[in-house]
């Protein structure tokens, strides 16, 4: 399990799992809409200044899940403070339609 920064992701996404890919895709996409602003302007301005920190686990009805996110958070919980004014842990989870389904 790992941290990542949205300019990481920005260069090195395609690489990642379609899912992964597509979670972080359509994050951007709502952080960004014009015509339906996202609310919460510290997290805006978070995802935009790279402040924010992303991880990426299983399906949350499985017991592994639970596990991956207690990494990710005790990982945040030891950058967090120096990640900048507008930082923020967002997980992404596995859609259940993909959890029998291999990586490609």
């Amino acid at each position: 399990m790992e941290l990542y920064t949205k300019s990481w992701i920005d260069e090195h996404g395609e690489g990642m799992e379609g899912w992964k890919r597509t979670a972080f895709a359509h994050f951007g996409a709502m952080l960004s809409d014009r015509e339906q602003p996202y609310p919460c302007i510290p997290g805006k301005q978070g995802f935009h200044q790279d402040n924010l920190r992303f991880g990426f686990a299983e399906d949350p009805t499985t017991d592994v899940a639970s596990v991956q996110l207690a990494t990710l958070l005790k990982q945040y919980g030891e950058v967090a403070r120096e990640t900048g004014k507008y930082a923020s842990l967002v997980v992404f989870l596995t859609p259940r339609r993909y959890r029998n389904k291999k990586p490609k």
